[in-house]
């Protein structure tokens, strides 16, 4: 959100909101004026093309155009998931973009799995397909590390 804001050259620069109703009206807001200005996608993608190949792969949400209002509209979209991070004890693979301007690059801070391994790849929102190279080897080495369960 501060990022669109700094290309709307607005300051006022905000890291929690009254209600969530105040946070979807100031998201929307931002998020017209950046569509206006052709610059909401610089958010997600380094490369626009990659844009391209992600509506041909949602091809099918072209034809529901209320898709993003129903799912932006469910209170748990915008939960804050990252408290109960502490309970899941499995390996938990974190990959997050160091350019990451949607969600934020440091957004996987919030996280606090006990058995956390993160990959912070050299790109924005959507590594598998900006980076699919670095993105495939991150889960490798990841599943490659877990130790394997002895049976007897």
């Amino acid at each position: 959100m501060n990022v669109g804001r700094s290309w709307l050259e607005e300051d006022n620069v905000l890291n929690s909101y009254e209600s969530i109703e105040s946070f979807y009206k100031d998201f929307f807001a931002m998020a017209e004026k950046l569509l206006e200005m052709g610059k909401y996608y610089d958010l997600q993608f380094t490369d626009r093309k990659n844009f391209k190949v992600l509506e041909s792969l949602d091809k099918e949400l072209k034809h529901r155009p209320d898709f993003c209002k129903y799912v932006h509209a469910d209170p748990e979209f915008f939960q804050d998931y990252t408290q109960i991070t502490t309970e899941i004890s499995v390996p938990t693979l974190v990959i997050s973009g160091k350019y990451d301007d949607a969600v934020g690059p440091d957004h996987y801070k919030k996280f606090n799995f006990p058995n956390m391994s993160v990959a912070i790849l050299e790109d924005k929102h959507h590594p598998y397909l900006e980076n699919k190279e670095e993105f495939r080897r991150a889960i490798q080495e990841f599943i490659l590390a877990i130790p394997t369960l002895k049976t007897t």
